[in-house]
């Protein structure tokens, strides 16, 4: 009973998470690049670093390895229902998975220090909320980069419902603020 009582929290607060995120990109089409300065504060002294190709109304960080050439850029690849990183080589170097999420084709399999993860909410204790695959949960269960949530102020809440499984962000980057947790 608790377990379908969790689900259903969760599917309310997607459904709210994404208007917001929708709303807030039609009213700021820019915000992605005030993501920036934010990020760049939360990577340090990063080398190896993972970034998402955005889905729609994600933020757009696409601009971020061809600004930022100091870091090596990966992307993620599902295998096996986990993900596995994978040298980023340019945009033409892509291909788009099943789940519509652009994929690089070859490049080198690396292991990234720091992780920008896309969420669709984030609470005050640094609990995410994704899109419910679970591929980011299982995945940072066998390895644990410097976790970094990438989402627009309008998506952090007070608190959201989390199982234990639930791997939690260390700093979220939004175009408004950096909070570390």
């Amino acid at each position: 009973m608790i377990v379908d009582q969790l689900k259903h929290e969760k599917k309310i607060w997607r459904q709210e998470l994404k208007t917001r995120r929708r709303a807030y990109m039609r009213a700021h089409p820019l915000a992605s690049l005030f993501t920036e300065k934010h990020i760049l504060s939360a990577l340090g002294r990063a080398e190896e670093v993972a970034f998402f190709w955005p889905l729609p109304d994600e933020p757009d960080l696409r601009f971020l390895p061809q600004h930022h050439s100091n870091y090596k850029w990966s992307l993620p690849v599902i295998t096996n229902g986990v993900l596995v990183f994978r040298r980023f080589l340019g945009q033409n170097h892509l291909a788009q998975n099943t789940l519509g999420v652009c994929e690089p084709v070859g490049g080198k399999i690396v292991t990234p220090d720091h992780v920008l993860v896309p969420l669709l909410g984030v609470d005050e204790c640094g609990v995410r909320l994704g899109f419910g695959g679970g591929f980011y949960d299982r995945t940072f269960a066998r390895f644990k980069p410097t976790l970094i949530g990438v989402c627009f102020a309008t998506q952090v809440v007070l608190k959201l419902p989390a199982a234990a499984h639930d791997v939690r962000v260390d700093m979220v980057a939004t175009d408004c603020f950096l909070r570390v947790f």
